[in-house]
């Protein structure tokens, strides 16, 4: 049809721009392969943090995202705070939410900061009342103990690293269906919970893979 030519010129153009040192057209051609089908995120990564040494805090903030999760990148707490520190520091809302998720749930080499966590979601409900249209907060870890003992649940921390990766995907997937939408996201963690029950059987012996199923 009519579209497919059109985004081919499109990335034609953004190839080009970035063969030119474009850091624009190297976070737009970072964004297509997030969201892209085949979810391509190790060349995403390589892009991103050329723009990031370009001083790009966009690239900043979404490869801060993607450090978090582990998505083309091995996961490094330290290393998406820097990340994220510098993408807030420049005033965008979602990274400021997004530092104090990583606050609450901490990662590999960065221990969970309660109050830092509250002090960096207030900044970003300051600087955007909307923020949580876009961003959804954390259950920290302390609350998704309680969640999973709620549930039946007896989870290792590895484990409880994994239900909250697929808590946030499932949110992210969610946000960016309903972002012309200002609702609640359908998914909430008890949700989450209740799907995880074949794959964390109470007092789980050994570390499973959690997935996320038929979407």
């Amino acid at each position: 049809g009519g579209v497919r030519p059109s985004f081919d010129h499109e990335l034609d153009l953004i190839n080009h721009s970035i063969s030119m040192g474009s850091v624009e057209g190297m976070v737009a051609k970072a964004k297509i392969l997030i969201h892209s089908m085949g979810k391509e995120y190790e060349e995403a990564v390589s892009l991103l943090q050329r723009a990031v040494e370009e001083s790009s805090t966009e690239a900043a903030f979404l490869l801060g995202q993607l450090v978090v999760r582990g998505l083309g990148v091995k996961k490094d707490g330290k290393r998406a705070e820097r990340l994220l520190t510098i993408a807030a520091s420049s005033g965008m809302a979602e990274a400021m939410a997004g530092l104090g998720n990583l606050y609450l749930t901490g990662g590999p080499g960065l221990c969970a900061n309660d109050e830092l966590a509250s002090k960096w979601w207030k900044r970003a409900e300051e600087k955007d009342p909307k923020v949580t249209e876009s961003v959804s907060k954390s259950p920290s870890h302390a609350e998704m103990k309680q969640m999973c003992q709620e549930n039946g649940l007896d989870v290792k921390d590895e484990q409880l690293g994994q239900i909250e990766d697929v808590f946030q995907a499932l949110m992210e997937a969610s946000v960016s269906k309903n972002k012309h939408k200002s609702q609640d996201s359908p998914f909430k963690m008890d949700e989450v919970l209740k799907n995880s029950r074949e794959v964390f059987h109470p007092k789980a012996q050994r570390p499973s893979t959690l997935t996320m199923g038929n979407q």
